[in-house]
């Protein structure tokens, strides 16, 4: 389509298929009916700790290491860093 990728083969569209049904329908669900059985501020504890737990959980099923994902977060914050200096300097004076 856009950038020309070849579509996805049939073995794959099942499993495209439950991953978007769980993102699009499972979880907002889920949340909200767990949500009625705890405080609201339990939930939003959860919901901040998720990327933690799906980043050990992609760790623990692949073959990359937490090592090269923090190495890689570190590199982007750094970058940033320098772009919000460049963005943010104070004007020259002359």
């Amino acid at each position: 389509m856009i950038t020309r990728q070849p579509r996805p083969s049939r073995r794959h569209v099942r499993s495209l298929a439950l991953v978007a049904a769980g993102v699009v329908v499972g979880f907002p669900l889920l949340l909200a009916w767990a949500l009625r059985f705890v405080p609201a501020n339990h939930g939003a504890i959860m919901r901040g700790i998720q990327p933690l737990a799906t980043a050990i959980a992609g760790v623990a099923r692949g073959q990359t290491s937490l090592g090269r994902l923090l190495d890689r977060r570190r590199r982007r914050q750094r970058d940033g860093g320098r772009l919000r200096r460049v963005l943010w300097r104070r004007p020259s004076r002359r």
